[in-house]
């Protein structure tokens, strides 16, 4: 579990990043009192990226907090061909699903896929994860 420290209405969060890169960077995760992350800063005391953040860790909460963020499953609707769509009409390609009816269909296919081509095609490299703050 991640440790927290607090400060007034705020608490900071250190946590590490879960991107498979060998550094496993430190990060500071700042969260007001409804939960909500507020910023997001490298751990200078990480002895491996003393505070750095790559671009896709930095802008975290651009993307987490975006209100164009998908929030739900989608489908895309029958008919509607496979490849780029018309930009600013994306939307209109796709119909809102259940979650149960999206589980389902994502596990039929990758059953399908694996009874095909072998459980080695779905996923066909390892994965390290944040193996390096175990080290």
């Amino acid at each position: 579990m991640p440790a927290a420290t607090e400060s007034g209405s705020f608490r900071v969060v250190h946590t590490v990043c879960s991107h498979d890169c060998p550094d496993s960077c430190g990060v500071l995760v700042t969260v007001n009192e409804q939960g909500r992350a507020v910023k997001v800063a490298g751990d200078p005391a990480h002895p491996v990226t003393q505070g750095f953040l790559c671009g896709k860790v930095a802008k975290y909460l651009d993307r987490v907090y975006a209100p164009e963020r998908i929030l739900y499953p989608l489908k895309r609707k029958a008919g509607i061909a496979k490849g780029p769509l018309k930009r600013g009409y994306e939307h209109e390609a796709f119909e809102r699903v259940s979650w149960d009816e999206a589980l389902d269909a994502i596990a039929a296919r990758l059953k399908s896929t694996s009874e095909t081509f072998g459980p080695e095609s779905i996923l066909p490299y390892s994965y390290a994860g944040t193996i390096g703050v175990l080290g």
